[in-house]
């Protein structure tokens, strides 16, 4: 995945060399410079996470996707869930409780891994928090 970035980001220098020489270039190529570009800062965010949640704790690679595979299973879940709920608590209330577990889940994030005996466990109840304000921010 690391080498994915670099070659992603490498090319994004290549291209914008190539735009800059040639001004004709700028109309055709600025749609899929743009999406690498985008691509490319999804890809050096997570690098950098993995990266950091690699060198300290300790982290396989598998469990940093398991962990982006689990966010992405709780939102789903919360967002079936949440159209029991959200009409009978309010619109104001559901938003005021998934900003707060988003930034719950954010600050858990820093804390828990270090208070944990296992950093994983501390990830993962971390990301189930911010998940379920996630999902609840998609309703």
């Amino acid at each position: 995945m690391v080498d994915q970035c670099l070659n992603d980001v490498s090319l994004i220098n290549f291209r914008l060399e190539d735009i800059i020489s040639n001004e004709n270039k700028l109309q055709q190529n600025s749609a899929g410079l743009f999406y690498r570009i985008c691509s490319a800062g999804h890809c050096e965010q997570f690098c950098s996470s993995a990266l950091t949640f690699q060198g300290s704790y300790g982290i396989s690679l598998q469990k940093i996707t398991l962990l982006v595979t689990f966010n992405f299973g709780i939102q789903l879940l919360v967002d079936l869930a949440s159209i029991g709920f959200v009409d009978r608590i309010g619109y104001r209330a559901s938003m005021i409780l998934a900003h707060t577990m988003a930034a719950a889940g954010l600050i858990l994030l820093t804390v828990l891994p270090e208070c944990l005996g296992d950093p994983f466990v501390g990830l993962l109840v971390a990301v189930m928090i911010y998940a379920i304000g996630g999902g609840l921010l998609e309703v």
